[in-house]
């Protein structure tokens, strides 16, 4: 069963979600701050993979690879404690137009400043390793700090989540809206799956 169809299926109203406008999809990604953990995590784990191609039937190697396990263990605590996950939620499409006419310069083709306010206004919530929540509104100023620190792969994770859940919402507009269109052409091009720009907020 396909999007639409699942969207239109019979006995799946929620009422409180339909209400609280929570309706649209959601999605939960998981970013890491900590890039130096994040290196050294990968590089343990390469280098325990290459300890265990080996024979490791002598004392010697057997205690590397345990060594190495126990590195392994302290570098993924250490990296999940740098980890954030944000909450998004997809919106009307009608709302998606709206933030694009009113941000991005049509004189100006190089111009993406609506991603940033398309992104902001898809943020319900960020958690902490320990489940603390940031539940503020965000702004196009705050996504433009958070990508300001961020690994580019993190920040692209984060870019790929929220045009999950805006074409999710677009789809199950569709499915409620005979009028909706197919597509849209104008739709800001890190969010619409094209191949170029995916760095340039």
């Amino acid at each position: 069963m396909d999007t639409v169809e699942e969207a239109q299926k019979p006995g799946t109203f929620d009422v409180l979600s339909f209400v609280e406008g929570t309706a649209y999809p959601t999605e939960h990604v998981t970013l890491f701050r900590d890039v130096a953990a994040a290196k050294k995590y990968a590089e343990l784990v390469a280098e325990r993979m290459k300890c265990d191609d080996q024979d490791e039937s002598t004392g010697e190697s057997k205690a590397k690879a345990a060594e190495l396990t126990e590195q392994i263990e302290a570098a993924q605590q250490e990296l999940e404690a740098s980890a954030m996950t944000f909450m998004l939620r997809g919106y009307a499409p009608g709302i998606v137009e709206e933030i694009i006419q009113a941000h991005n310069d049509p004189n100006n083709p190089e111009d993406n400043s609506a991603d940033a306010h398309l992104i902001a206004h898809a943020i319900v919530y960020v958690s902490d390793s320990s489940g603390n929540q940031d539940t503020r509104t965000w702004s196009a100023e705050d996504v433009l700090t958070l990508k300001k620190y961020l690994a580019e792969g993190e920040y692209l994770k984060l870019l790929s989540a929220v045009a999950s859940v805006i074409f999710n919402g677009a789809v199950f507009e569709k499915a409620t809206d005979a009028g909706f269109p197919r597509g849209r052409a104008d739709l800001a091009s890190e969010l619409s799956g094209s191949d170029s720009g995916t760095d340039s907020l």
